[in-house]
Formats: C-alpha cells, structure tokens, sequence
C-alpha cells in the first residue's frame, strides 16, 4: 500500500505517491495564490481524485504538509503569512476525509521534512537536531530525545520569524526585524538585487561568486555572517549535535554547508564545538513528501487512524 502526499509551497504544490520511502510518481502545480482557503483545498481534492482513481486501492491515506503553523491535531491552518493569502483558517484533514473517506493527517512542512530525514534521510538514526530550510524564507524544525518539539499550539519551530534585529526589515508574518528577512536565499537575491537592479536566481548568483564578483561576494558574505548568528543562538539553546539544512540553494554551486560551519565554529562557545556539525538534506523537495507518509504509517502502526 501507498501514501498519497502533497507538500504545499508559496510557489508549488508538490505531491507524489510514497510507499517505504520510495516515490513511485511525483509531480507539481503552481500554487493557486487567491482565495487560497478555497482555491488550495480544492486544487488538493483534483489532483487526489485524478490519482486514485488511476491507482485503485494502492491508495490508503493521503498526508498534507504546509506552509504555515499548522495545527497536526484537528488538521488546520492556525496561521499563514501574505504569501498565501486567506489561508489562515482551512480545515484540511476534515475536506479531505469527507471527500475521500480515507486517513488524513496535515503537519508544518519542515515538521514533516524533519521526520523524513530522521527515518530515510540526513538524519537516519540520529534522536537530536535541527532542520533549518532555507528558501524565500526559513522555516525549522527541532527534534529532541527523538520528539518532535511543537510547543502548546503545534507551532514550535518557527525559527525563520526570530527577531534579530529590532525595528529591522518588515516581514510578510507582520512583524519587524526576523531571521528570514537578513538570512533567506529570498534575503540574499534582495540584496543583490539592491545592488545590482539584476534579478537573478540563486544558482545563478553562487556561479557570481565562485567567479568572484564583487557584489555577489559582497552580499554573500553578509548572508553567510548573518545565518551563522542565528544558528549560534539555536546551538546554544537546544545542542542538537546535527544541523541538517535544507532547500535548493544547499544543493548548489558553492559549498554552502560548509561556509556555514566554518563561521559557525567561529562563534559558537568552545563547548559546542567539537559535536557540532552541518550536513545537506540528503532528501531534499521529496522530504515532507516522505515525512507525511511516515508520519501516516506510524500513525497506522499505533491504531491511531
């Protein structure tokens, strides 16, 4: 049997067909950006019908990761930031399983990365780290003592909204001066932009680097000075051991993760040193997308579904 899983994105929806860890068949959407309590969903519900209808009963739960803070118990949106506006509020898990009569569980997409990672990915084997996933913003997960950390409302983890410098730069969460406004691949391309007025993406603007442009060098090192402070601050609060980081620009041009380490060394206390180390998603897109299926597997394991 199979999981049949979406991770939903400010730019795509991701979905695929999982079983043991393995896709059996992946594709994307753009992600509908109005009215998105509505238009998401049931974007959702099309493609789900499309593939079960193709798949039989290999189907026998469908997991949904999110953008967001999301609620894994009742399966609904606590919280979304303007990039996906009027999602604040959708009752996913109860749409799907109306729909489809079939297990549902919704989970933050770093939540469901960081359970991918630890059962097939970066993380196998590993009960303490840190998943930090750097794209148009940063999103994280903490897993201590082999639990998820979710705080009292399932919303643990939000370390891209960190305040690192008050009455900074404005964020789409409402607030002033957050970690993903200076230390993003988002933040680094609006930097460069700044600079440059060239619009580029961040393959693109490693490549400048490695070539030693001096903008692209430029905004680069303060990216790097600004992401090693805020993991500084996570490594000191939770130890974790194991920082895994993830999204595309980790997969790219330049040695990103060991850039980091090397600042991170720097800056961190002589204690936390030594068992401190930095590797890439070894999953990558396909993380949350696993993670969900995992997620659905021990749920069924326990008879909790």
């Amino acid at each position: 049997m199979a999981s049949l899983c979406f991770d939903i994105g400010g730019t795509n929806i991701k979905y695929g067909v999982v079983s043991d860890g393995n896709m059996l068949m992946r594709g994307k959407v753009y992600t509908p950006i109005t009215d998105c309590k509505n238009s998401i969903p049931a974007k959702v519900v099309s493609i789900s019908k499309s593939i079960i209808k193709d798949s039989g009963e290999l189907i026998d739960g469908i997991g949904i990761s999110s953008a967001g803070q999301i609620d894994h118990v009742s399966g609904r949106v606590l919280f979304a930031t303007k990039n996906l506006p009027g999602y604040t509020g959708t009752p996913f898990k109860d749409i799907v399983q109306s729909t489809f009569k079939l297990p549902c569980e919704v989970d933050n997409d770093v939540n469901a990365a960081a359970i991918g990672e630890q059962a097939f990915g970066a993380a196998k084997g590993e009960n303490n780290f840190l998943l930090i996933n750097i794209g148009t913003g940063i999103g994280g997960a903490i897993m201590l003592e082999n639990r998820l950390v979710r705080g009292i409302m399932g919303s643990a983890g939000e370390i891209g909204h960190m305040i690192i410098q008050q009455g900074g730069l404005p964020c789409t969460c409402g607030m002033y001066g957050c970690f993903e406004q200076y230390a993003s691949t988002g933040a680094l391309l609006r930097d460069y932009f700044r600079l440059t007025k060239l619009m580029i993406d961040g393959e693109e603007l490693l490549d400048r680097v490695n070539q030693k442009e001096h903008f692209a060098v430029m905004v680069y090192e303060k990216f790097l000075d600004n992401l090693a402070t805020g993991l500084a601050g996570l490594v000191h609060i939770f130890d974790p051991g194991l920082i895994i980081i993830g999204g595309g620009i980790s997969q790219i041009g330049k040695p990103l993760v060991s850039d980091i380490q090397s600042r991170l060394k720097r800056i961190i206390m002589p204690s936390f040193q030594a068992h401190t180390v930095l590797k890439t998603s070894k999953l990558v897109n396909d993380a949350p997308l696993i993670g969900m299926a995992v997620n659905l597997q021990q749920l069924k394991e326990k008879n909790l579904l």
